[in-house]
């Protein structure tokens, strides 16, 4: 039914730690090192053009690093689509909290990784992990008053933060 993403789940999960682990290479990358793309020698002056290509070279780069990013943003996206829509089915609130455990430790881990200092997907993700706390919450045992209580109050702020509002915004082509 609704939870035929795990693969996707999975793929996201792979790509986004070949990325993570790509990314500390190049952070961790010795200066003298022989590896592609590394830098040995006295320092060069670099013309305009070079300056503009090494500028246009950078924000690719970034591009590619937030690709993680978005996949996770867009998987996120699924789970609270269909808790809001079907979360007072207890299937789809205990498969909802397994999948917000993944998703969970998968914002903490792009958390840590946000090298950018960009304030805007810092504060999404920081409002992302509060939320996605809530929704592993409504795994744990109790009654069924409790849980649809959970639920109702996951649905206010999902609301109040426009979360869902938010994480449309900064994906490419998402309306």
């Amino acid at each position: 039914g609704v939870f035929r993403h795990a693969g996707a789940l999975r793929m996201a999960a792979g790509v986004l730690l070949l990325l993570t682990g790509v990314g500390i290479g190049r952070i961790t990358l010795p200066a003298g090192s022989d590896a592609p793309g590394a830098e040995s020698g006295p320092a060069m002056a670099l013309s305009d053009g070079e300056v503009e290509q090494a500028s246009a070279d950078r924000a690719d780069r970034s591009a590619s690093e937030r690709l993680p990013t978005f996949a996770h943003l867009r998987e996120a996206d699924m789970l609270l689509a269909i808790l809001t829509e079907e979360g007072r089915d207890v299937g789809v609130r205990e498969q909802s909290a397994r999948w917000a455990e993944s998703l969970l430790l998968e914002t903490e881990i792009l958390r840590m990784l946000q090298v950018d200092g960009d304030p805007e997907m810092a504060g999404l993700l920081d409002a992302l992990e509060s939320t996605l706390r809530l929704v592993v919450g409504l795994g744990a045992p109790g009654e069924e008053a409790e849980r649809l209580d959970a639920l109702e109050s996951i649905t206010r702020t999902l609301d109040d933060q426009k979360l869902r509002t938010r994480i449309h915004s900064v994906l490419p082509g998402a309306s």
